[in-house]
């Protein structure tokens, strides 16, 4: 046994020798390891304390945040309301991935909604990128196959402009457009081809 001291009320303590190896601070009882920890692991006696002062994106109200969080987060909300009225602010805007020539959203045809059915039963009711069938996607996922413009203009309602895809599958084709559309362009070939 060795003689310590309590790290917050210096009260000498008798530890193991293998426990005084692994602990670097040692505490009579939960009391002072509690006192300790409100004092110097959430104060600015911590060594890990390097927190700076930053407004919150939406409301300007002063947030504390660490630099790994400034490296993780190009925007920093101080509560839930704040990010959803920020996200409903800007997920039309210049900010959001689907934004295109001053344009992130437009609205689907009728003719679109009509064909959405049939496009499913051509393609035997499975995504065209990665096989998942519909009996799959409606356990996952809650709803049937979506169906994908190719060109991105939802005003191109041809048969050869749409293809079933899962709910994944269609989120990733938003992103690199000029790369899925020339795979989806084939793979639809393959399709008409086979019938």
């Amino acid at each position: 046994m060795i003689k310590v001291k309590c790290n917050y009320c210096n009260k000498i303590l008798y530890i193991s020798n293998w426990h005084n190896k692994n602990s670097k601070n040692k505490f009579c009882n939960q009391k002072c390891y509690s006192k300790w920890q409100a004092t110097y692991i959430k104060g600015k006696k911590h060594y890990l304390y390097k927190r700076k002062k930053v407004k919150c994106s939406t409301c300007d109200k002063i947030l504390y945040r660490t630099p790994s969080e400034f490296k993780k987060y190009k925007y920093l909300f101080c509560n839930q309301k704040c990010y959803t009225k920020w996200q409903l602010k800007y997920r039309n805007g210049k900010q959001c991935p689907a934004y295109v020539n001053g344009k992130s959203k437009e609205p689907y045809t009728l003719e679109f909604y009509k064909k959405k059915n049939k496009i499913r039963q051509r393609d035997n009711f499975v995504c065209q990128n990665c096989g998942c069938t519909e009996e799959e996607h409606i356990i996952v996922f809650g709803r049937v196959l979506d169906v994908h413009h190719i060109d991105y203009n939802k005003k191109n309602d041809k048969n050869k402009n749409l293809i079933s895809l899962c709910m994944s599958c269609n989120a990733r084709a938003n992103y690199n457009r000029k790369q899925w559309k020339i795979y989806y362009q084939n793979k639809i070939r393959e399709v008409c081809y086979k019938k």
